[in-house]
């Protein structure tokens, strides 16, 4: 009988202990995390794109979060160099910016930054930067990109090129660094995705090499042409 007694409390205890190791279901935990118990497989994201919750997420792909409708059409741009001899001076450009002008113009001659309010600072998503060359210089936190010359018409290809075919920190349009091979020519766009949420494409339809040394520094001449959501 002893015996008997001392086998029911050995098995007594070894049931006791598989309980300390199982989780409320009943499935084991894994030892080598702590006994804790392995954490439920994620939710099957539905093939609607929604979220497994079933709340939809939104892109961040301006051709796929709205669409868009035109704003403004065939509006005379006009980049040219704007220092003085001192090199200082820049032309910013902000494509939301007003054609008629006012306190945001679409383009604005800067020679001491000091004098813009912080919100026209903000506002700038490219500077035209001259002085022995000249280079397009695009804003922190701006989008803008080179579309090629051909590509259809409208706002997509333009939105897609703003970031897939940004121009990065700044490109050279000097005529010696012959901008045309990297295809900033006639025909060509400049495409931005703005801070207020446009689109804007600036078609080259003039380039004209006629100031600074050895009048190498560009004038360009372009159709701005803005987007908004719908």
């Amino acid at each position: 009988m002893e015996f008997a007694s001392w086998i029911a409390g050995i098995l007594s205890a070894a049931v006791a202990v598989v309980g300390l190791f199982s989780t409320p279901d009943g499935d084991s935990g894994n030892i080598a995390d702590g006994g804790a118990a392995a954490p439920p497989a994620s939710a099957e994201r539905p093939r609607d794109g929604s979220s497994p919750s079933g709340n939809p997420e939104v892109s961040s792909s301006p051709s796929e979060m709205a669409d868009y409708e035109e704003e403004n059409s065939g509006i005379p741009l006009t980049i040219r160099s704007a220092h003085d001899g001192s090199c200082v001076p820049y032309l910013a450009v902000d494509f939301d910016g007003s054609p008629s002008g006012g306190e945001f113009p679409i383009t604005r001659r800067v020679g001491d930054e000091d004098d813009l309010t912080t919100a026209q600072l903000e506002a700038i998503d490219m500077r035209y930067v001259t002085c022995a060359d000249g280079f397009l210089k695009v804003a922190d936190g701006a989008s803008v990109g080179l579309l090629r010359k051909g590509e259809e018409d409208g706002w997509r290809k333009c939105a897609a090129a703003a970031s897939g075919a940004s121009i990065g920190g700044s490109l050279e349009i000097t005529d010696d660094a012959r901008p045309a091979d990297v295809g900033f020519e006639v025909g060509a766009s400049l495409c931005a995705v703005t801070a207020e949420g446009r689109i804007a494409r600036a078609t080259i339809t003039n380039i004209v090499y006629n100031a600074g040394y050895g009048d190498s520094l560009a004038t360009v001449e372009f159709e701005l042409a803005t987007w908004k959501r719908k």
